[in-house]
């Protein structure tokens, strides 16, 4: 999908208004996330893997006027495999660990907001304009047969000064299958 400023073009998400409370616990369950579309996602196996259509993925998201909210289902058929060796605001390395990844472009471009959230809910904001900052918060949960993140991203932090809520944003996301 391109973006050219104002206007994206490709697929668009609506993401709608929040509602009603939107616990970060990292379940994604509740009215609020009910009233989300949910959006299918592909997760990038490692050459020889498991099918991607065994893992299934899907995103829903939600804005307030203090941040946009996103959250994420993770289908693994086999939760005792889930790789999660990084520690909260290390660096991670997605052929390594079980994440998702996330860039967001709140203008044209520059600056982007480049971050990973693995399967224990540990963070990491990829930057090279000054050091990583983590007023954002992320939480995961641990079902049967699947795993879930739920992430609150500040519209302060996403674009310090000019993100609005309301705005159109580029989002890039994948989820990432360690290699075996």
């Amino acid at each position: 999908a391109a973006y050219t400023g104002r206007a994206p073009e490709g697929p668009v998400l609506r993401c709608p208004r929040r509602t009603a409370d939107l616990p970060m616990d990292g379940r994604v369950a509740g009215t609020q996330w009910e009233n989300c579309e949910p959006v299918a996602l592909d997760a990038c196996d490692s050459p020889g893997a498991e099918s991607a259509t065994a893992r299934a993925t899907s995103m829903r998201a939600c804005w307030d006027d203090e941040a946009l909210a996103l959250a994420f289902v993770c289908t693994e058929p086999d939760m005792g495999r889930i790789r999660a060796v990084a520690r909260d605001t290390e660096p991670v390395v997605p052929n390594a660990n079980d994440c998702v990844q996330i860039s967001i472009e709140p203008q044209r471009l520059w600056p982007t907001r480049r971050i990973v959230v693995t399967a224990t809910g540990a963070r990491y904001h990829f930057t090279a304009e000054a050091a990583p900052e983590y007023s954002w918060e992320a939480v995961s949960f641990h079902g049967d047969g699947v795993w879930s993140l739920t992430i609150r991203l500040p519209w302060e932090w996403i674009l310090p000064g000019g993100a609005s809520p309301g705005r159109p944003l580029r989002l890039i996301v994948q989820r990432n299958v360690p290699l075996v």
